[in-house]
Order: structure tokens, then C-alpha cells, then sequence
């Protein structure tokens, strides 16, 4: 065999191997999604809010799911939801858009920015419980590979 058609042989060989590898090797992930509900009811900022105006930057509200120890994501690893603020539903989407790993969160969600007042400055003795801001519901969830994954996180009424 000559060198040119070996060569050409070994480069197909190594661009086969590599397309038949190219698949992620990290661990399998999967959708969430739900809504958040308060006292069992549908929810919005809106209607959190009762009209108040947030300071500028603030989202309102976010919902995370935090990794537990033990799962196939690293323990703390946080997942941001893209939370709806007008219907309460969310999703899950993970690194690009693909899930997360399945395993055991504290679905959290929290609002406003580090307890800010309308001019945006720290209510006074108002300190954050986390970045997110303030929490105010926390929920244990099994995140499973074979799903469905959709979950109701309740605030607490008033």
C-alpha cells in the first residue's frame, strides 16, 4: 500500500472514530418545567407587586433549582428558570437549552433584589437571603431522566 493511500486511509479511519465519539459524555439531562402558584391559585408579579414600581434593573422574581449532593450535577450547581412573570410557568432549559442533570433541587424562588426599596437602596434592615434576592418559596424536587418533569411551586398565602 502505498504512503499517500495510507494516509488517506488513516484520516478517514480518525474522522469516523471522531464523528462516532462526538456524542456528550456528560451526564444525561432532561426538560423542566411548571408554574408557580400561590395558595394553589394561578400567580403573577402583577399581583405580587400590587402595583409597585420595581427599581430599575430588577427582574421582580427568579426561580432557580439548586443542585443537591449525591445527584449527576455538581452539588450547588444552580439552574436559572425562564420564568413568565405574567402567568407564574416556567422552564428549565439548562446549558444550551438541553436540560439539566437529573438529580435531587431545592426549586427556590425569590423576589426582588436584595431587598431593595423603590429608589433601589437596601430597605433598611432588609438584608438578602441570596444574589437572587429575597426567598420565598422553596420546594425539594426529583429531577428523573425518563420524566415528566413538571413541578407546581407554591407561594405561601398571606
Amino acid at each position: 500500500m502505498s504512503s499517500r493511500v495510507f494516509g488517506v486511509t488513516l484520516l478517514a479511519a480518525a474522522v469516523a472514530v471522531s464523528l462516532g465519539c462526538s456524542e456528550e459524555s456528560g451526564p444525561k439531562t432532561a426538560l423542566v418545567s411548571g408554574t408557580v402558584t400561590k395558595g394553589g391559585k394561578p400567580w403573577s408579579l402583577a399581583s405580587e407587586l400590587g402595583g409597585a414600581v420595581l427599581p430599575p434593573g430588577d427582574a421582580g422574581c427568579t426561580l432557580v433549582f439548586t443542585s443537591k449532593p449525591g445527584g449527576k450535577a455538581k452539588g450547588g450547581e444552580d439552574f436559572r428558570a425562564a420564568l413568565d412573570p405574567a402567568t407564574g410557568s416556567f422552564k428549565v432549559g439548562g446549558a444550551g437549552g438541553k436540560g439539566i442533570p437529573a438529580g435531587d433541587y431545592d426549586a427556590v424562588v425569590y423576589l426582588g433584589a436584595f431587598g431593595a426599596g423603590p429608589s433601589g437602596a437596601p430597605k433598611k434592615g432588609a438584608a438578602p437571603t441570596s444574589m437572587y434576592g429575597r426567598e420565598v418559596a422553596r420546594k425539594a424536587v426529583t429531577v428523573t431522566e425518563a420524566g415528566p418533569n413538571e413541578f407546581a411551586i407554591d407561594l405561601p398565602a398571606k
